[in-house]
């Protein structure tokens, strides 16, 4: 913890980050934001999966999860979620996840500029899963390595940080 900023709790069923049914991760998904909308916590669900073909076989190889999503207490979080492609038990595909980034933001209005809350990723500059630590004015004041273990879920994610704006 940096500067009073606190990480979500770790999930309370630790998310199994492996090879998992493309076809129920698509469920499982729908399914959590749905509950978000219907609880008010989300507003606008602006998330797509994008799939990636093999040439010439056709074969899905990668898929990507990206978009934003609209909170409420103007919390903006942006998206992306690359996972490989596999076929898996019974010839179906299976996705894990390889890339992730989720970055939230109050939006900025007229009497106020945009605030970072929080912003899990990998990326080429750090490629190993960390979080971007930002203070109450949305500075970052570090960054901190974190297993898959502590990788909260989509939905934990998007829970925390609309906590996290309302308490600042």
């Amino acid at each position: 913890m940096a500067g009073g900023v606190s990480l979500p709790p770790r999930p309370e069923r630790p998310w199994r980050h492996d090879w998992f049914s493309y076809e129920e991760y698509q469920v499982v998904h729908v399914s959590h934001m749905e509950r978000l909308m219907q609880e008010g916590v989300v507003l606008r669900d602006a998330l797509s999966f994008y799939e990636t073909f093999e040439r010439p076989t056709g074969e899905l190889v990668a898929v990507t999860l990206k978009g934003r999503l609209q909170c409420s207490d103007d919390v903006t979080v942006r998206v992306d979620k690359r996972m490989l492609v596999r076929r898996g038990v019974a010839n179906r595909h299976e996705v894990k996840t390889i890339h992730y980034q989720y970055h939230a933001w109050v939006r900025a209005r007229p009497d106020r500029p945009r605030r970072n809350l929080l912003r899990y990723d990998t990326n080429s500059h750090r490629p190993e899963l960390h979080a971007h630590l930002f203070d109450a004015d949305g500075w970052e004041v570090g960054a901190q390595t974190i297993s898959l273990e502590e990788m909260p879920t989509l939905d934990g994610f998007i829970r925390h940080v609309v906590t996290l704006a309302s308490s600042k």
